[in-house]
């Protein structure tokens, strides 16, 4: 295979430096990833030099750049310095994890109580992947096994009774690594309604606009006005997410403060349930902000 990659990356080279057409540039850059990513995981599965791992990181590390740069599709650019320092604080928090369930210091039931044994695994899997192999692909299939696991745990956690993140150091720090992960390697999130921050944003949009409308049937101006200043600051925590996780923290703070103008002129059974959830996803932003 690794004699394979190599005449299929002359071929590259030499139609690069001809100025071939796109297609035929692609094609052959296609049939190199088809013979040097299966050699890349051979050699980050085996016990080769550090000499040797460090001279396959560089191309998968020039094969990312490739993608990049000529848009093709099989993987994409990312920071791997960064990658590597998350995976590194991911794998220590999930120790913590597993620690904190040994003695009791997080309430799950017997089903979930093997779900931070399994994230460990996961995460430790994660950080191998990313210090030894490095190529694309790889990591972001071993981040999704994480990210699930991290999903079943969190989503058997918010099904305890007056469970929260509060006093929850380890669950907020892994929370906030999985999410600036998910930034560097641009992966969608598995789906985990619970604790994802894209989704409590969508969700308190969609409430806001609910409280305001019935505000405005209620002809209360003063409650209106308030209602429509937190739709504005959902709609900016909407656009503080997608900016970084720095600008996002800086807008809860205000969206707490309209939410607290607001909640107190909301009288009604229509209310109820839009209030709820309102407090249920406000209560997740606030735990993070602490």
């Amino acid at each position: 295979m690794i004699e394979i990659a190599r005449q299929h990356a002359d071929q590259f080279a030499n139609l690069l430096i001809r100025g071939a057409d796109y297609n035929r540039l692609q094609a052959e850059y296609g049939a190199f990833d088809q013979a040097w990513h299966p050699a890349a995981r051979l050699f980050a599965e085996g016990p080769y030099s550090n000499r040797m791992l460090y001279v396959v990181n560089s191309i998968n590390q020039l094969d990312n750049t490739f993608h990049a740069e000529m848009h093709f599709e099989q993987a994409n650019s990312y920071n791997r310095n960064q990658v590597a320092k998350l995976a590194d604080e991911l794998a220590g928090l999930t120790a913590q994890l597993v620690r904190e369930n040994r003695y009791g210091g997080i309430a799950l039931d017997e089903r979930g109580r093997r779900y931070p044994g399994i994230l460990a695994q996961s995460a430790n899997s994660f950080q191998n992947t990313v210090r030894r192999d490095g190529d694309y692909d790889d990591v972001a299939r071993s981040f999704q096994q994480v990210d699930s696991a991290w999903a079943n745990l969190s989503s058997s956690l918010y099904q305890t009774p007056n469970f929260g993140l509060q006093n929850w150091q380890t669950g907020r720090r892994i929370f906030q690594v999985m999410h600036d992960l998910r930034d560097e390697l641009t992966v969608a999130p598995t789906n985990q309604p619970h604790n994802d921050l894209a989704q409590i944003v969508d969700q308190l949009q969609v409430e806001s606009q609910r409280i305001l409308q019935l505000t405005r049937e209620q002809n209360n101006r003063r409650a209106a006005y308030a209602a429509w200043a937190f739709a504005q600051d959902c709609q900016d925590l909407s656009i503080a997410i997608s900016s970084g996780y720095g600008s996002f923290h800086r807008q809860i703070p205000q969206t707490l403060s309209a939410w607290s103008e607001i909640r107190q002129l909301l009288d009604g059974q229509q209310f109820v349930q839009p209030i709820q959830i309102v407090e249920r996803n406000l209560r997740v932003l606030e735990s993070l902000n602490k």
